[in-house]
């Protein structure tokens, strides 16, 4: 509870972000659990996105049907995915009722099978690992975002030149398909709850415009 308070104390205080702005949390090492989900939505917090989520799962049966994000006061859906780990930490309580939304946190992946712990972040080649999960998503019927996850400074991973350039190689490519955005998971949800056509994705971006 210490470090999630003093991480958002940190960006508001020292990095000047406004503390309406601070609505996310990844747990480190995404070990959450029932008490500090609990917090979270005591906390103020609109979502979380610490589950781990593979396709070919109870919760998302195949790559073209993945779970979307979803609020845990209804109850959590990724009971297969909580103990994923098999940490005590990383556990999930049927009885859990959190005011909470849930991002799942979907796994880079070959294919239907089980991924490994390296199919989480930091991805080694990742022009090829996302350009993977774009096309397989894009041409699903839900067409979810593809996540980029990345340490920010404990595996260096965003150090490495190469590492930015595949990153950004992926975005031009991935901006020049037709209806393509590069969004946040805040403005994700924004949109989950006021969709709009294509056609008018223009208006609703614009109220993201940076100082805004």
């Amino acid at each position: 509870k210490k470090e999630v308070t003093d991480v958002r104390n940190w960006l508001i205080n020292e990095c000047g972000l406004p503390a309406g702005d601070v609505v996310g949390n990844r747990m480190p090492y995404l070990l959450g659990d029932p008490s500090l989900r609990e917090y979270l939505s005591d906390a103020g917090y609109l979502y979380d996105s610490s589950m781990p989520e593979f396709y070919n799962s109870k919760s998302s049966p195949s790559g073209s049907r993945k779970i979307l994000p979803y609020n845990m006061k209804y109850g959590i859906a990724q009971l297969q995915s909580c103990g994923w780990f098999g940490s005590n930490l990383n556990k999930c309580s049927k009885s859990e009722r959190p005011d909470l939304v849930q991002i799942p946190m979907y796994m880079y992946q070959k294919g239907p099978s089980k991924p490994s712990v390296k199919g989480l972040m930091d991805p080694a080649g990742a022009y090829k690992v996302l350009k993977r999960e774009f096309e397989r998503n894009y041409r699903s019927s839900n067409r979810l975002p593809v996540a980029i996850y990345t340490h920010s400074t404990s595996t260096g991973y965003l150090d490495k030149a190469n590492n930015r350039a595949e990153i950004k190689k992926f975005l031009n490519w991935a901006m020049k398909r037709k209806n393509v955005w590069v969004v946040t998971y805040k403005q994700w949800l924004d949109y989950l709850e006021n969709p709009v056509p294509a056609s008018k994705m223009a208006d609703f971006m614009a109220n993201y415009r940076c100082g805004k």
